[in-house]
């Protein structure tokens, strides 16, 4: 009985063992076509096989996001641990129980928003993207308050 209430669950949620696997493969492989295998690409391949197997519990999507995360920040393919230990991060926030974290960030980035104005640095920002990469970028022009317009 709960044999058949599982297969149920999982027909109707859509992604059965055999198309996580998949996802995740698919997932692996854009990731390897990214990086210049450092061996030879049969051994190239057994990794990212071993890199599929040792991620196959974990949720696609957010694997996914760790991937792109990943990706923008890391010149080197990552290991099986620096994926999970993303995908977990990606988790906390979204359950809310990473908020520590969060906030961690969030201070690094008022701190580094402070010392780009005290270097008068003044048309940029840092902020953090969706994968919690600390990224800069242009702001429009405005003037600091202490700046007194001559009209």
């Amino acid at each position: 009985m709960d044999r058949g209430r599982e297969i149920a669950r999982r027909s109707h949620s859509g992604d059965t063992s055999t198309n996580k696997r998949e996802r995740i493969g698919k997932i692996v492989a854009e990731l390897g076509m990214r990086y210049e295998p450092a061996t030879e690409k049969e051994a190239f391949a057994a990794k990212l096989a071993l890199l599929v197997t040792d991620l196959a519990e974990l949720d696609p999507g957010m694997l996914e996001r760790a991937v792109q995360g990943w990706v923008k920040q890391n010149p080197f393919m990552p290991r099986a641990s620096d994926l999970r230990g993303m995908v977990e991060d990606i988790g906390k926030m979204q359950t809310g129980t990473g908020l520590s974290h969060i906030k961690r960030m969030q201070i690094i980035v008022r701190e580094c928003n402070a010392n780009l104005v005290k270097w008068g640095l003044l048309g940029v920002e840092w902020y953090l993207d969706d994968s919690l990469c600390l990224k800069l970028r242009d702001m429009p022009r405005r003037r600091p308050e202490w700046y007194d317009d001559p009209d």
